[in-house]
């Protein structure tokens, strides 16, 4: 990916920056929060559908007496790129058309909340297993036969995930904060080897629950 090894790098540092020595946990809360950014796909895989717009929703949740609590989130991301096609049933202009990608993930796994004392600030890493779902498509229209093609190509398989983040809590309900998130896993789309996961980085709206 052009810009997976730096956004990756800044995810990890964001991760070992978080000021656990001062941050305290809290065991019995929950939140769940609504996620909107990009989704930076391989580009050497998607170009130039690489750049998704992306949503989510996750929920976290700490049960009493756990050191350790745990979260489940939706993932999507899309984009469309209009191209121009080589005409190969002899006409003699291009053809317009469209590319997507469609890309889902079901993410579970280990999540830490931290609060900082004194402040109302949380921040937390989480990482763990994701099922993921993609979606290739190309739309093409011949200028020279007024036909319109579709291709088609789908996979699901599996990989790994990892976030970091920080957000406030307004009146100790609402949530706003920033995420960064990382996954990884390929799939097979018509005999060729894509990523499905990316790079995430966008904002967080949502509520805690204590």
């Amino acid at each position: 990916m052009k810009t997976s090894k730096a956004f990756s790098g800044a995810v990890l540092a964001l991760t070992l920056a978080l000021p656990y020595s001062i941050a305290q946990a809290e065991p019995g809360a929950a939140n769940l929060n609504l996620f909107a950014g990009q989704k930076q796909l391989d580009s050497d895989d998607w170009s130039p559908i690489d750049e998704q717009t992306s949503v989510g929703i996750s929920i976290d949740y700490e049960p009493e007496g756990w050191w350790l609590g745990a979260t489940v989130g939706v993932y999507n991301g899309t984009a469309d790129e209009s191209v121009t096609f080589a005409d190969t049933t002899g006409g003699a202009n291009p053809n317009p058309g469209e590319l997507t990608s469609d890309t889902w993930e079901l993410s579970i796994g280990p999540k830490k909340v931290f609060k900082i004392p004194g402040a109302p600030v949380r921040a937390y890493v989480g990482g763990g297993y994701s099922y993921m779902s993609v979606t290739y498509v190309e739309r093409e229209f011949d200028t020279d036969t007024s036909t319109s093609y579709k291709r088609r190509a789908s996979d699901s398989g599996h990989g790994v995930w990892a976030s970091t983040g920080v957000f406030v809590t307004l009146a100790e309900t609402i949530n706003l904060g920033l995420e960064g998130r990382i996954s990884r896993g390929e799939v097979d789309l018509n005999g060729f080897d894509a990523e499905a996961g990316g790079d995430y980085l966008g904002a967080i709206v949502g509520l805690h629950f204590q």
